[in-house]
């Protein structure tokens, strides 16, 4: 038996009929859609690409004007509420949104203070000894004085640790000296965890939520506690 001329004829034969180009022509393939499928799996390529659609998404929704948005929410939020309720308390609603979610002017921190102080205050006259808790811990550094955090925690009753405060602000320092919000806790919400709550709020509540959600920069104008009226009673 002639071993080497069946080998040679079968090649001949398979030259003839394509089947060894085609062969070829299916392994190139089958590697080159292996070691794409490689390459596109790993952890780099993945990473490199959630890092580029971030950058991409993010820059869309910084085009999107919140005021447009908002607009949009407060007319849909208006029509289911007249829906349900009627044109009256659609209006009532409507007011609170805007409260909520309005454009407003930069908030000084000592108007702030103020208008928890007021809201702490006892209206039947109470103690002369009431004072509620507020500790500001002023967290910049000297040589960036302009940049940094300032932290803020207060609550209703008197001698809370900071940690125990139902209240709680994180300001993000900018170039003007003013503090964006990044972290709010009010009245024991954690709006930074998506939380929310539409339950009724004091003036100050909703002045702190319109500035978290609107981005309003808070106007830092006192820096030390102890320079802030903390009594819930006022000077005969």
């Amino acid at each position: 038996m002639d071993i080497l001329k069946i080998v040679n004829d079968k090649v001949t034969e398979m030259l003839d009929e394509g089947i060894v180009e085609k062969t070829i022509a299916e392994t190139v393939e089958n590697t080159i859609t292996k070691e794409i499928k490689d390459a596109f799996s790993s952890y780099s390529f993945k990473r490199d690409i959630e890092n580029k659609l971030k950058i991409e998404v993010d820059g869309v929704l910084e085009s999107v004007s919140f005021e447009s948005y908002r607009t949009v929410m407060l007319n849909q939020m208006t029509s289911i509420v007249e829906g349900m309720q009627g044109e009256k308390f659609a209006e009532m609603a409507r007011l609170e949104f805007e409260a909520l979610f309005g454009k407003t002017d930069p908030l000084k921190l000592s108007e702030l203070f103020e208008m928890v102080r007021e809201n702490y205050k006892d209206e039947e006259g109470g103690s002369y000894e009431e004072y509620f808790t507020l500790e500001i811990n002023d967290d910049r550094r000297e040589d960036k004085f302009l940049n940094g955090w300032i932290h803020i925690y207060f609550d209703e009753d008197d001698d809370k640790s900071k940690y125990s405060c139902a209240n709680k602000i994180s300001l993000m320092i900018n170039s003007d000296g003013h503090g964006v919000i990044k972290r709010l806790k009010v009245s024991g919400v954690d709006y930074d965890e998506k939380r929310f709550s539409f339950g009724q709020l004091s003036n100050w509540e909703k002045a702190l939520v319109n500035a978290y959600f609107t981005k309003t920069p808070l106007i830092i104008d006192v820096t030390d506690d102890d320079y802030v009226d903390k009594s819930k009673f006022d000077e005969c």
